[in-house]
């Protein structure tokens, strides 16, 4: 009996709460006969300064690859520090039927009907309709990446040749480039012949398969290569035509960003930093956010000798204002480990200088005044960082971190 009784109470205590990454969002259409349903993921420092921003990835097949997508670019863009973090923004299809109408490009083969769809209307929605609505939204940058699988990998190919400027790269993942006789493959020629300086940056993929009609494309761009037409080929042979979106991902994002990664672990000095600056301009136009892994290492290697430290801050304050509150706030804490509070505390108010809503540098200023006997402002700064977290979208190991659910 008491057995049973302990059980019904353990029933009784448990709690369930969903896990999910993202949200899903309903933007009007005045061009197509639905909604448009979008999924956005933002990523974890996306409250840490409200003047940064991210470049952002948008996914034709939302509904299918959004999920593994954005769970792996936090992997990637936090503790592996492999590219910048960003934001993602599925694109949901809705049925099988209508997602592919919507995805197939306006074409019809020379004689006989075809199989023709509205890639066109699609592609002037989310010019028009999709991506200002997550400009004005959502805090992204104008470094852009279209990516779609299969049909969706089709529709991203057609977009490639046909609105060249409105996505900084393009990722075709296993491309159905099979349909219509591989009509694709003429039509990009002919594009290729009368704008023989397209400037196009597109990856394309192919799995371990037949008949996708790849092969004949990527033969007749190499046969056929226009200044200005930037294309790179990967065959996965050990991946499905399901299974190859991840490794195809993965390959692109790395090469698009490889400008972000460092040699090492961590900047060795102030001049390293500049390099850095540098080699993303060159390869990406512009300044990306720092993955926080490097600014991580940075203090672990530098924090001790503090004219290295004191440089590789001004460094960072100078060509990544945004990204430095993330670095000052490692530094305090390090000084006040050492029960250096003074030095601690003007770090903090450096840090909260640069990214006011930055909720590590109060949640460091409270375990600091508590250290210093300040209760009044610890308590301050604590509540601060409770109604702090009921707005922004905070990761729950962060929240671990800074002992508050």
């Amino acid at each position: 009996m008491k057995k049973i009784l302990v059980l019904f109470l353990l029933c009784i205590c448990a709690s369930s709460l969903a896990v999910s990454i993202g949200e899903r969002v309903t933007v009007p259409s005045a061009m197509l006969d639905k909604s448009h349903e979008l999924l956005i993921y933002t990523p974890p420092s996306y409250d840490y300064n409200k003047s940064q921003s991210f470049p952002v990835l948008y996914v034709v097949d939302g509904d299918y690859n959004f999920h593994y997508l954005t769970g792996l670019i936090e992997l990637w863009s936090n503790l592996s520090a492999f590219m910048p973090e960003m934001v993602v923004v599925g694109i949901s299809g809705g049925d099988t039927q209508s997602y592919r109408k919507s995805a197939k490009p306006p074409l019809e083969p020379k004689s006989g009907k075809g199989d023709a769809g509205h890639a066109d209307v699609m592609l002037d929605a989310l010019k028009k309709e999709i991506m200002p609505f997550v400009q004005q939204t959502y805090r992204v940058n104008d470094f852009e990446i279209l990516g779609g699988h299969s049909i969706g990998g089709l529709f991203v190919t057609y977009a490639a040749v046909h609105e060249p400027q409105m996505f900084d790269r393009f990722i075709a993942v296993s491309p159905s480039l099979w349909w219509q006789n591989e009509i694709m493959k003429d039509h990009v020629a002919e594009v290729l012949t009368q704008n023989p300086k397209l400037p196009v940056h597109l990856y394309m993929t192919l799995a371990n398969e037949k008949g996708m009609g790849v092969h004949g494309f990527v033969e007749m761009i190499e046969s056929q290569r226009r200044n200005g037409f930037d294309f790179k080929f990967k065959q996965f042979p050990d991946e499905t035509h399901g299974s190859t979106g991840l490794a195809s991902y993965e390959w692109a994002l790395f090469d698009i960003f490889k400008a972000s990664r460092l040699d090492g672990r961590y900047f060795e000095s102030a001049d390293a930093v500049k390099t850095y600056a540098d080699e993303l301009k060159e390869s990406l136009g512009r300044i990306m956010p720092i993955p926080t892994g490097y600014l991580r290492n940075s203090c672990y290697a530098w924090c001790g000798d503090e004219q290295q430290r004191d440089e590789i801050d001004q460094a960072l304050a100078a060509l990544f204002p945004v990204d430095v509150a993330f670095f000052r706030v490692l530094v305090a804490e390090h000084l006040m480990l050492q029960n250096k509070l003074d030095e601690a505390l003007k770090w903090f108010n450096q840090a909260q200088k640069s990214a006011p809503d930055y909720v590590a540098v109060y949640h460091g200023l409270a375990q600091l005044y508590e250290k210093q006997g300040r209760n009044i402002l610890a308590k301050e700064a604590r509540a601060k960082v409770k109604n702090m977290l009921k707005t922004q979208r905070i990761r729950q190991w962060q929240r671990n971190e800074m002992k508050v659910n």
